[in-house]
């Protein structure tokens, strides 16, 4: 194998080149020289094989001979629909990704090789050591154990398919030098020619960390190290990737591998009991009057339906002597709603009644600054009269013990309007914009403390909490000014002794390179930290607002790998001691559990299925398991074990039950399954409900071992009941 060198250009930086470009004779021969430089590298010649008679060796990453990555990554804007993703935030670990391709050459000759990537690139900053930062991973290619070869990274790419969001979300383009459209594309990038002799070959790529700056004093950057490797092309000259979609004359050039699976081995005792499962079902966001709708949520059984906008359902109204009144009907409603599908509800304290807003006179109406919720009260006490006589209604009255009550919803997003408060400081220079968010964290606590007040006199045995504050950071800390409204909000209670009994926080995940689900656990950790002021100390963080939807082009959230992540998300919380958590998009818009009027379940409500089915008390697992997550847990007379991975490969995994401790009677055991075959709106079946891939009887169960092959991204539940006849 031989490789040919490319054009350098050096030459633009000597400064006799520029002294030349005076000379009348310079244009002539400097096109003449470019073009004799370019033409053997660049310039595809006539006496070469014309496109649609070209080879054309088309291989999909996802199908590499070995390869070791985070995931196969779905998406439609990837040919074949996926592609090989790595995501970490360890520098050392980047080096370990790599991908391997056996292909055979058809006839001796000239090829080119193209990639089909994007891979994590940093260009921002202007000043040097304070906040200037270049810092990208590479990649590098070789081929038949020859030399590495790293990949120019100025080279532009050609068949650039869609700016973010629109291709394949967060994983848009990657390396072009311009921060402007860095990250926002991806393409194909031409990254060198060789010489091949006819037969089998071997392309291997591998990957690394390269930053061209110091890293800056105000600016350090963290963020995960990521990359996705979509497609490789070896071609004749004469061919030029168009798009994601391979050219009905391109072949395969290589057999797709035949693989053995992967082994993971899992020992589950049925005589141990470990901790208690929490609920890991989440609660939901959205009440419906459709009677399928209804029963979607029946079937998963969400503890939690969270009631944002009281005050849009219950009509509040004050006459002239400054009595409140409030029509009930509409919000009674929706609250026995909730309660006939099973659920309670958490009652989002919000927006003010527009008979109490302070929004200035004659703005125009229309949603958020022409809305009257979105301002704070004009009068405290009224509003606080309004939130006594709420939890007194439903509490007192109508004895329902509604437990969660939440002051507000998002109040450092555009939900919080405060601009006509203290308008004089709007005048001052320099100071406006942290005045006005200073203002803004004071107007929250005070709506906050009236709210906490009247609420707790009407009954002192709920859970009041906030200040369900937008997580609004970076890839590096997604919690953005979260802290701080924590923070303030816990000093205001501690110093205005208010009750502050949980706190609760919105966390959207755009990608697996944004956010990781591990984050979310560090998330309901910090919480607790932050608001720990002398012996205030409120233990219980309620993430009521998550999704992870940007997995695709727009927000799409139906496919395998979106349930798994969904799935992670999950256990993270849990691990990190939530009691509750409430899942946003429950519906058939952009972030729903539903793909039509239909209510057809995506991935994610049959994961929620299986959730549903997890038993109390955990039990003891040991296994040697690796990439495979494994929740075990019982009942007197059932057994449920869930669980699921990200992977490349396939895994056979040995199971096996030991101990004592389950009745002896015959067990009816049924697997579900959720993958890309499989309960899986997307499948080629298209069969979306949850399906049973295994059902029988076993006459023992102590020391039973058995097998399963568990695909990439797949999440599986299997059920072992005894007690009767199955």
């Amino acid at each position: 194998m031989k490789r040919l060198s490319m054009p350098c250009n050096k030459c633009w930086r000597n400064p006799f080149f520029f002294r030349a470009a005076v000379s009348p004779l310079f244009l002539p021969i400097f096109f003449f020289g470019l073009f004799s430089l370019v033409r053997p590298s660049f310039a595809f010649s006539t006496d070469v094989s014309t496109p649609d008679t070209a080879i054309v060796l088309w291989m999909e990453a996802e199908h590499a001979d070995s390869t070791y990555a985070t995931d196969v990554y779905p998406a439609l804007g990837l040919s074949g629909g996926k592609g090989l993703h790595f995501s970490t935030d360890a520098t050392d670990h980047v080096t370990r990704f790599f991908v391997r391709f056996r292909f055979s050459a058809p006839r001796a000759g000239r090829y080119a090789l193209w990639t089909r990537r994007h891979l994590l690139y940093i260009d921002i900053g202007t000043w040097p050591m304070l906040d200037r930062l270049r810092r990208y991973v590479g990649m590098e290619w070789r081929i038949d154990d020859g030399v590495w070869h790293r990949t120019p990274m100025e080279t532009p790419p050609v068949s650039t398919e869609g700016r973010y969001p629109n291709s394949i979300g967060h994983l848009g383009f990657s390396q072009t030098g311009d921060g402007e459209t860095a990250a926002q594309y991806i393409g194909w990038y031409l990254d060198d020619f060789v010489e091949l002799t006819e037969g089998e070959h071997v392309f291997e790529t591998r990957f690394y960390i390269r930053q061209t700056t110091m890293t800056p004093v105000f600016r350090p950057e963290p963020h995960r190290y990521y990359g996705l490797l979509d497609a490789v092309v070896v071609a004749e000259p004469g061919f030029v990737p168009e798009g994601r979609i391979a050219p009905p004359y391109a072949l395969p050039g290589y057999a797709p591998p035949d693989r053995a699976p992967e082994k993971r081995t899992v020992f589950m005792d049925l005589s141990t009991t470990g901790h208690t499962v929490p609920i890991l079902v989440p609660g939901l966001s959205m009440v419906s009057e459709n009677p399928l709708h209804q029963t979607r949520y029946r079937d998963v059984r969400p503890p939690l339906i969270r009631l944002p906008h009281l005050y849009t359902a219950a009509k509040v109204s004050v006459d002239t002597a400054g009595r409140v009144s409030i029509d009930w009907t509409e919000l009674d409603r929706l609250v026995d709603r909730i309660f006939e599908m099973g659920s309670e509800p958490i009652m989002c304290i919000s927006y003010t009644p527009a008979a109490i807003s302070s929004i200035p006179p004659g703005t125009p109406p229309g949603p958020v600054t022409g809305d009257p919720g979105m301002y704070a009260p004009s009068d405290y006490a009224l509003w606080e009269e309004v939130v006594y006589r709420t939890v007194r209604h439903f509490n007192v009255e109508r004895k329902l013990n509604i437990r969660y009550w939440e002051v507000w919803n998002e109040p450092n997003n555009v939900f919080l309007q405060i601009w006509p408060i203290w308008s004089w400081t709007d005048r001052l220079p320099f100071i406006n914009v942290t005045l006005e968010y200073v203002k803004k964290l004071v107007v929250y606590c005070r709506i906050y403390e009236h709210a906490a007040r009247g609420a707790v006199r009407a009954d002192p045995s709920i859970r009041i909490g906030g200040p369900a504050a937008l997580c609004d950071g970076n890839p590096g800390n997604m919690a953005g000014s979260t802290s701080w409204w924590v923070k303030t909000l816990a000093w205001w209670c501690y110093l205005r002794d208010l009750r502050f009994d949980f706190i609760s926080l919105h966390l959207y995940a755009g990608s697996p390179d944004s956010v990781e689900p591990a984050y979310y656990g560090r998330l309901i950790q910090n919480a607790r930290q932050w608001a720990k002021v002398g012996n205030l100390a409120p233990e219980e963080v309620i993430i009521d607002e998550w999704n992870v939807f940007s997995m695709e082009g727009g927000h799409d959230t139906v496919t395998e790998y979106h349930a798994a992540w969904v799935m992670e998300t999950m256990f993270s919380m849990m691990q990190a001691g939530a009691r509750h958590t409430v899942y946003f998009g429950s519906g058939t818009s952009w972030p729903g559990l539903f793909s039509s009027e239909r209510y057809t379940p995506t991935p994610a409500y049959n994961l929620f299925k299986m959730v549903a089915m997890l038993e109390p008390d955990r039990l003891a697992v040991a296994s040697e398991h690796g990439d495979l997550r494994v929740l075990v847990s019982r009942s007197a007379s059932r057994i449920t074990l869930l669980a699921w991975r990200f992977g490349t490969v396939p895994v056979d995994v040995q199971w096996s039950l030991v101990g004592s401790g389950f009745d002896p009677k015959p067990v009816r055991y049924r697997r579900y399954l959720i993958d890309a075959g499989h309960s899986n709106l997307r499948s080629v079946t298209q069969h979306a409900e949850l399906e049973i891939v295994e059902d029988e009887t076993w006459l023992q169960t102590d020391g039973r071992t058995w097998t399963t092959r568990l695909s990439e991204t797949s999440m599986t539940l299997m059920t072992f009941e005894t007690g009767s006849d199955p």
